[in-house]
């Protein structure tokens, strides 16, 4: 079991802000939003996109958007846009030549082995409230410590007021892919295995309905005299 990470209050930066406006987004007392993701959409509105959730990992998660039609002084309540039984993860958000906005995202099962031991690092012990939901999910769904993210993608035509289905990717990465002039995504990744698998660049000439893998990316390499090639 790892240590808990922690970090000196003398190491944390602070930041000022000089003639910039700034404001919360979303708050809620009992809990967090993780990874956000934003985009100005066709009509000219701000969307935030973020994981809620009570923990860094866990399946209390649930994915939401924020939009804002004055420049991000005031926001909307969180709405929910998507919600699974295992950890959703790292929305992002991209707005297409055309209107369309995509928003992908990735459901995890990384907390399983946190259900195992009971902890979520050494000596942070999961609360015996959420730690009985969590295992009964792990015992419904079959999960297991092996188990595979699953990486998704959703469209909205209207400006993100409604979401279409989720839609499987052949990977997941933090930053979503980029929208290109022409209206094709290309998103760069590993598959769902990480380091087993190349860095691949996928193409979508649909929206994400579908890809194909159009270029290898080449790993770091460690090289003589302490050079490295990327």
């Amino acid at each position: 079991m790892k240590k808990c990470d922690t970090v000196p209050i003398e190491k944390i930066m602070t930041l000022t802000a000089h003639n910039i406006e700034y404001g919360v987004v979303a708050a809620r007392p009992d809990q967090m939003y993780g990874w956000p993701g934003i985009t100005r959409t066709a009509d000219g509105d701000i969307v935030v996109s973020a994981s809620e959730r009570i923990y860094h990992t866990g399946p209390q998660s649930r994915t939401v958007v924020m939009r804002s039609a004055d420049g991000g002084r005031t926001w909307t309540l969180p709405q929910e846009v998507y919600n699974s039984e295992t950890d959703d993860r790292d929305a992002s958000l991209r707005t297409m030549p055309d209107g369309t906005i995509v928003l992908t995202s990735f459901s995890s099962t990384d907390w399983v082995p946190h259900v195992v031991s009971g902890e979520f690092c050494a000596g942070r012990i999961i609360p015996d409230r959420w730690l009985s939901q969590w295992q009964g999910i792990v015992e419904r769904m079959g999960l297991t410590e092996e188990g595979l993210p699953r990486p998704w993608l959703m469209r909205s035509e209207d400006g993100g007021r409604t979401w279409g289905p989720p839609v499987d990717t052949p990977t997941g990465q933090h930053s979503g892919p980029a929208a290109l002039a022409d209206g094709r995504l290309i998103y760069i990744g590993t598959g769902l295995v990480e380091m087993a698998e190349p860095i691949l660049a996928w193409e979508s000439s649909d929206k994400g309905d579908t890809w194909e893998a159009v270029g290898e990316i080449p790993r770091a390499a460690d090289l003589p005299e302490e050079t490295w090639l990327i």
